[in-house]
């Protein structure tokens, strides 16, 4: 069964930006109507005469505004997040890290699970998606993320 109060509730919802522009745009077009009518017969000529020029300008600056953001939000993010790092490039190794031995030593195991996948699998496990590393800012959690890159 078809729920249609949800949908339509759902629709405002996801729509909200668009129906707020159009309902703008039709109150100043309405508003302008009632305004041109009152003005005298060389002012709405003149008035008349300049619209499509106006016209054409907001639809300029619209497409180009549009253009900058589609640009900025997909066209640039997505090559940043493309783009792999080398590993030679790194060339962070672990007898470079310094710190908390703890920390090098369980980065040494995750590793060694990375390395050696049928160890997982015996032991019943999953193999690794990621790792979280948590930590005060300068810890040496980045630094310690390159070694295991590089290794």
């Amino acid at each position: 069964m078809i729920n249609l109060p949800r949908k339509i509730k759902n629709f405002f919802q996801d729509n909200w930006v668009v129906l707020a522009i159009g309902s703008v745009a039709v109150t100043l077009i309405i508003l302008s109507t009632i305004g041109l009518s009152q003005v005298d017969s060389y002012a709405r000529k003149s008035m008349l005469a300049s619209m499509p020029l106006w016209s054409l300008v907001m639809l300029i600056s619209g497409a180009i505004t549009a253009f900058i953001y589609v640009s900025v939000m997909f066209g640039y993010m997505s090559s940043v997040r493309n783009t792999r790092v080398k590993t030679k490039a790194v060339n962070v190794h672990f007898s470079d890290v310094i710190g908390v031995d703890a920390a090098k030593e369980e980065a040494a195991e995750v590793m060694q699970l990375l390395s050696d996948r049928k160890l997982i699998s015996r032991i019943g496990g999953k193999v690794l998606k990621g790792i979280l590393m948590v930590g005060p800012p300068g810890c040496g959690k980045t630094y310690l993320a390159k070694a295991i890159a590089t290794e």
